[in-house]
């Protein structure tokens, strides 16, 4: 059910895309992004990842909206992320609200809230939780109906880890957890 959940907002997403060609109020968007995890919060992590050493997270995503008005813009979205350090990939999939703020129209504002699909892929496992992202950007206009758009943003992520016993499968315990990053993103809208 979840596989099927997940094709269908991608085939959403590449179908308003498609449209957002020969429409103004249609998007589309990829982005590439890069961050810094300020924590990961639960028990374990004070004693297993307390140095912090490389706690970074990418992620690249497809996004597809529709302007409801000049300045607000609702969409989907779905991607593949990646926390390291202790290593979680995320299938995040997301309704987006969007925001220009009208003296200056290229200056954005955005808040992404959805949840992980929990899969095992060709990318590895995917874990379940819940994601929240709220950033900023600026769209640099390339033609009439492409951009660039740099944003920063805050992300947290609320999940659930299973311990398991050392050369074994068996699980000890699990703990729900939350992790804080702070990243920066490159989009192409189309």
């Amino acid at each position: 059910m979840k596989k099927i959940f997940a094709t269908s907002i991608v085939l959403v997403i590449i179908q308003t895309g498609l449209l957002a060609q020969s429409s103004k109020t249609f998007w589309g968007e990829v982005t590439l992004g890069y961050g810094r995890s300020l924590g990961d919060y639960g028990k374990s992590y004070d004693v297993l990842h307390r140095d912090g050493d490389n706690m970074y997270m990418v992620s690249l995503k497809a996004k597809a909206g529709y302007y409801v008005t000049p300045q607000l813009s609702l969409g989907v979205g779905a991607g593949l992320g990646g926390y390291h350090n202790p290593r979680f990939n995320t299938l995040p999939v997301f309704a987006e609200v969007r925001y220009s703020v009208k003296p200056v129209p290229q200056l954005f504002s955005y808040l992404n809230v959805g949840t992980s699909l929990s899969a095992l892929g060709a990318f590895g496992a995917f874990g379940s939780g819940a994601i929240m992202e709220a950033g900023a950007g600026y769209s640099i206009k390339l033609g009439k109906r492409t951009a660039l758009n740099p944003a920063i943003g805050y992300n947290v992520l609320l999940y659930r880890q299973a311990f398991t016993e050392f050369l074994s499968d068996v699980v000890l315990y699990t703990e729900a957890r939350h992790r804080h990053t702070i990243f920066l993103q490159l989009g192409f809208e189309f």
